[in-house]
């Protein structure tokens, strides 16, 4: 784009993305030891388990190091705070989009927020038990599957009625702001959420009537718990990646390179030997 700041913009994103990505691949050798996989079904698998009884066996508890060096290295590759120093606004004016707008400039805000979402999907997955729900099992969710489909309609049918009021509330007090359509938004979702909200109730009347539920319907009930165990765990890191950005300053380009060299890599390789000698250890 024969600009300046585009091109210190380009160059930061370049350096910071080679020097983070090791940290972020080496996080994951350990997590590969301790589940002997590199298959993200056998590492979720694992993840079912229990330590010492008690404790999820979830990797952020086998590998806490590791999962600390992910983490770090996950908010570097998305440019968010406080490792934003490719678009550093107060700097570099935006840095490498710093000439792009409209659709374009649209692309790249969306990229950043698919890898966001990617990002905590993948930590999800590898640290905090997947699609796994602490201390039930898949076959105790079946079992007990009539039980957690009416926990799911009553707190689904409360919550939508609650959000339904939250919306007709805030609608009578936003009445005449806009004098438009807008005015109307609080009303429609409110209506929506009522209607949903009592559709699951009588759901939850009409299956605390049966005395059980078929083989299939016991699976499909099972399947809903762990996806949305999946997505709550996701969601969740999309907001501590959106609460960081709020809460931390941005970092000088020479302390962002001295974190990712002299700091992070070091302790993956520390992490990677550890990890190998308690295995050995256990092993033995």
């Amino acid at each position: 784009s024969n600009n300046k700041f585009a091109l210190m913009g380009g160059l930061r994103s370049t350096a910071q993305m080679i020097s983070y990505e090791i940290p972020l691949g080496l996080a994951l050798v350990g997590i590969f030891m301790v589940f002997q996989s590199a298959q993200l079904n056998d590492i979720v698998r694992g993840q079912g388990d229990l330590l010492f009884g008690f404790l999820p066996k979830w990797g952020v508890f086998v590998q806490p190091l590791g999962a600390i060096l992910f983490i770090v290295a996950a908010f570097a590759e998305t440019n968010r705070n406080p490792f934003d120093l490719p678009e550093g606004e107060s700097e570099i004016v935006a840095g490498y989009h710093v000439e792009y707008s409209g659709m374009r400039f649209a692309l790249f805000y969306m990229g950043e927020y698919a890898a966001i979402v990617l990002s905590s999907a993948m930590i999800t997955t590898l640290f905090f038990g997947g699609w796994q729900v602490p201390y039930f099992p898949t076959e105790t969710i079946v079992a007990n599957a009539h039980t957690w489909l009416q926990v799911m309609l009553g707190v689904g049918g409360a919550g939508a009625l609650a959000f339904g009021a939250l919306m007709f509330f805030w609608a009578r007090r936003m009445r005449g702001g806009f004098n438009d359509l807008r005015d109307q938004e609080g009303n429609v979702l409110g209506v929506f959420n009522v209607v949903v909200g009592a559709g699951m109730l009588l759901a939850l009347v009409k299956v605390m009537a049966m005395s059980g539920l078929p083989e299939w319907g016991a699976r499909t009930v099972a399947l809903v718990v762990q996806i949305s165990s999946f997505a709550f765990k996701t969601i969740f890191w999309c907001w501590v990646f959106i609460w960081v950005r709020w809460s931390l300053p941005r970092f000088r380009y020479d302390q962002l390179m001295r974190l990712g060299w002299k700091n992070m890599i070091p302790l993956s390789f520390i992490n990677i030997l550890v990890t190998a000698v308690v295995l050995v250890l256990i092993g033995g």
